[in-house]
């Protein structure tokens, strides 16, 4: 039986396997983190986006973070000035609930 680590490469590099190796202790791992979220009835959707899109999200995240120089950039276009709105008025309406729930028991 021929080993697929030592098996010889079509894609043109001379002695060089294709296949990376793969460790076999990461997808043991995520078997088992899928098994504890089916046992805990968690949906497993989030996780594999998190780990297909993570990578990708960082890396946006980080090139249109580099872009940002004054904190007028983050609220100069208006999809982004009125999210940045929406942010503020719930995070004053939450606060002044709980203010107001404790000022009333009091």
């Amino acid at each position: 039986m021929i080993d697929p680590s030592t098996r010889p490469s079509t894609s043109g590099t001379r002695g060089q396997s294709s296949r990376r190796k793969i460790n076999p202790r990461k997808p043991n791992a995520f078997g088992f983190l899928g098994l504890i979220f089916r046992r805990l009835d968690w949906p497993l959707v989030p996780l594999v986006l998190g780990l297909v899109l993570g990578s990708i999200m960082v890396e946006r995240l980080t090139a249109g973070a580099s872009q940002i120089l004054r904190l007028a950039d983050l609220v100069n276009r208006p999809v982004s000035g009125l999210l940045a709105v929406v942010i503020v008025v719930v995070i004053v309406f939450a606060l002044g609930s709980t203010v107001w729930q404790r000022f009333r028991n009091v």
